[in-house]
């Protein structure tokens, strides 16, 4: 018998899940970032001969690249907090005119990393987890919302393939 024939009951996983999307959701501190994502790489690397592949590792870290590129770049743009100014754009330009922060940054950094971990999270949810277990596991008043999230997470990987990732 494999450990995935053997394995958690999805409302351990979904439990899991919920847990670890806490830091991130909640807050941008680096320290419950970092121990999430440390964990949830763990449990992947502890579960990965049962895991069915969704998005392969080079694919993942160049999401990890573009959400973070992406999260500085908006940070950098549009926050107006912070005492130690990079440079300082003509308030004429929309928007993104004021003083540029190095706080901007690190707070662009940190969401980055935020992101990087929900998506691990999702991915390793996605992979481990039996849908049609979840399903039958939940009351018949959430059945169709269970449906449509597990079509959902299951064209995760096709719209990465999709993109080029």
């Amino acid at each position: 018998m494999t450990r995935a024939a053997a394995g958690l009951d999805p409302r351990a996983w979904l439990a899991w899940a919920a847990a670890a999307m806490l830091p991130p959701l909640l807050g941008r501190n680096p320290f419950p970032l970092a121990v999430t994502l440390l964990a949830v790489l763990a449990v992947r690397v502890a579960w990965s001969p049962t895991m069915r592949p969704v998005v392969p590792w080079p694919a993942l870290v160049r999401l990890a690249v573009v959400f973070a590129t992406i999260s500085v770049v908006f940070n950098v743009l549009t926050v107006r907090a912070g005492d130690r100014v990079i440079v300082t754009l003509p308030n004429a330009i929309p928007l993104v005119g004021g003083e540029l922060t190095l706080n901007a940054v690190v707070f662009g950094l940190l969401s980055g990393l935020a992101l990087i971990t929900l998506v691990l999270i999702g991915t390793t949810l996605g992979a481990l987890l039996d849908w049609s277990a979840t399903i039958r596991a939940l009351p018949a008043s959430v059945t169709t919302i269970a449906v449509a999230g597990a079509i959902a997470c299951a064209g995760v990987g096709m719209t990465l393939r999709g993109f080029g990732f």
